[in-house]
C-alpha cells in the first residue's frame, strides 16, 4: 500500500521536508513520508510567497514525487507566468516540475456527468464557484494538453473512469 498512498496538505502547513520528517522518528519512515507527501500549492502563492520555488525545490531534492497544483482557469499564473530557476527559463511552473520528473497532480472539482460537465441546478457546494472561474469542474478543460496533470486524485472514481473511457484516455 505504501506505493499507492499519498497524503497532502497546503505547503504552508509543512513548508519544508524537515517539517514532515518531524512527524515520525525512524529515519527510513522519514524518507518514506517525504516521498509519500504531496504538497498542495495554490496559484495565489506564486504572488504571496517569494520562497515558493525554493520550498518546492527542497521537497524535490528530498524525494517528494509530486505536487498538487491548484490552477483554475487559462489566465492562471501557474499556466501563464514564465519562471526562471537555476538559470533555466520555463514557460510555466508546471513545465518546470515536468522537466524535474516531478508529477503534477490535480484534484478536480466534481463534475456530475460522465462528460465532465458540472450541473449547477442539481448540485450546489459552497467550495465551488459556479460562475465559471473555477474550471476544474470542466474535465475537458482540466485535461487540455497544455496544462494536463500527470495524475488526478478523485473522490468520484466511477464518474472519472466513465469520463476517461468516453474520451479514450482510460488505461488500466
Amino acid at each position: 500500500m505504501v506505493e499507492q498512498v499519498t497524503f497532502k496538505t497546503k505547503i504552508q502547513f509543512f513548508p519544508t521536508p524537515e517539517s514532515i520528517k518531524q512527524l515520525v522518528k525512524n529515519t527510513e519512515d522519514q524518507r518514506q513520508l517525504v516521498k509519500m507527501f504531496t504538497p498542495t500549492v495554490y496559484s495565489e502563492l506564486m504572488d504571496k510567497d517569494p520562497d515558493l520555488i525554493s520550498k518546492m525545490k527542497a521537497f524535490i531534492d528530498a524525494g517528494c514525487e509530486g505536487f498538487e497544483m491548484i490552477y483554475f482557469q487559462d489566465s492562471d499564473p501557474m499556466l501563464t507566468r514564465q519562471v526562471t530557476i537555476e538559470g533555466q527559463t520555463y514557460t510555466n511552473i508546471l513545465n518546470w516540475l515536468k522537466a524535474k520528473n516531478t508529477r503534477v497532480i490535480q484534484f478536480p472539482m466534481w463534475p456530475e456527468t460522465e462528460k465532465g460537465c458540472w450541473v449547477p441546478r442539481k448540485f450546489k457546494y459552497s467550495i465551488i464557484n459556479l460562475k465559471g472561474t473555477d474550471r476544474r469542474c470542466d474535465w475537458d478543460w482540466l485535461l487540455k494538453t497544455s496544462h494536463a496533470p500527470d495524475l488526478i486524485i478523485s473522490d468520484r472514481l466511477e464518474i472519472l473512469f466513465d469520463y476517461l473511457q468516453t474520451i479514450g484516455k482510460r488505461t488500466l
